[in-house]
């Protein structure tokens, strides 16, 4: 086997299981961002929450008056209030539950069991049986980008009303500068969003596993 086609299957591999055991960094599907101020008060709330494939993490900072608090939390998707876990009434995160912990994990999944397949196979010398197992690891990985990318935003806001509340479409990239202008006209506010470094990882992995695909078919 050519080390070349090795070294691209390998880090297929790899890349994915970056994006399944990375944490809270390199394990982050999606990214949200914010500050909630008040003008005449100088009272604020700035946030973040890290959406990985078992729940989210967050943190607030919250200002009020002359007193500064932090606020941090790990929430799963199962948890009975994962929609509103500081406050009563959450429910469970079903559709995100369902997406992440389930489809997109199980592709990744077969990403890792598809790249040791190829590679069993090219050690052996079937560069046929190999080359399908390479276009089923690189399917599969871009699949579940495709997945997150059509699906993800529409079950946040399922399972939050994440874009409901800002008053916004449902998208995987995006900001929004004026969803509090309706409470008050002294409230500032600023909201951004975006795929977080898995995304990336499993898309270049995706890519990675059709080129060795294409690599063994020319």
């Amino acid at each position: 086997m050519d080390d070349t086609l090795r070294n691209m299957i390998i880090a297929s591999i790899v890349l994915v299981l970056v994006a399944l055991y990375g944490g809270q960094t390199l394990g982050s599907w999606f990214v949200v961002s914010g500050e909630l101020e008040d003008t005449d008060s100088s009272d604020s709330i700035d946030f973040e929450a890290t959406f990985n494939l078992e729940g989210y993490e967050y943190e607030l900072s919250i200002r009020d008056g002359g007193s500064k608090e932090k606020q941090d939390g790990k929430i799963d998707y199962d948890d009975n209030d994962c929609s509103s876990p500081d406050y009563d009434g959450g429910s469970d995160c079903d559709e995100m539950y369902d997406l992440m912990d389930g489809k997109i994990k199980n592709l990744l999944y077969i990403v890792l069991l598809a790249g040791g397949v190829a590679l069993y196979f090219l050690n052996d010398g079937d560069q046929e049986k190999g080359a399908l197992a390479c276009l089923a690891m690189g399917s599969a990985g871009l699949l579940a980008v495709a997945l997150f990318t059509i699906s993800f935003p529409e079950a946040l806001d399922d399972d939050t009303d994440a874009f409901e509340v800002i008053d916004d479409d449902p998208s995987i990239i995006g900001d929004n500068n004026n969803f509090g202008e309706e409470f008050s006209g002294s409230l500032d506010s600023e909201v951004n969003w975006r795929p977080g470094f898995a995304f990336a990882l499993v898309g270049l992995s995706g890519i990675l596993g059709m080129a060795a695909y294409f690599e063994l078919k020319n």
